[in-house]
């Protein structure tokens, strides 16, 4: 997480939009990763709703293709490329799924080339 974080926070596009709602950028890495636990683990961490913590932030695909990009990126720097492999293709059902329900207008999200 802390990787994808320090990339995250310097981009472009992803940087404005996480400085405008993150204050305490440890706290935040720690619930994140709680949620990604329960992704990946099963573990049962994380209670927010989480669209509703997304909708205000009024994301478009472009977001969530830079954000699966950089997430990418980060699992293939700190895992071995089986289990990134894995990783990865839970965040894109995630951004898929929290794509859809923040964005219902705009249909499904294309897939990220």
């Amino acid at each position: 997480m802390r990787n994808f974080y320090g990339q995250a926070r310097k981009d472009h596009l992803l940087g404005p939009v996480f400085h405008r709602v993150v204050d305490d950028w440890e706290f935040h890495i720690s619930k994140v990763s709680f949620y990604w636990r329960r992704q990946t683990e099963g573990a049962p961490n994380y209670d927010q709703n989480f669209p509703l913590r997304h909708q205000p932030l009024h994301l478009e695909a472009k977001h969530f293709h830079r954000w699966l990009t950089l997430f990418r990126d980060a699992c293939f720097h700190v895992l071995p490329a089986t289990e990134a492999q894995e990783v990865f293709d839970i965040a894109y059902k995630v951004a898929q799924n929290l794509f859809g329900k923040i964005r219902p207008q705009d249909g499904e999200l294309p897939r990220l080339e």
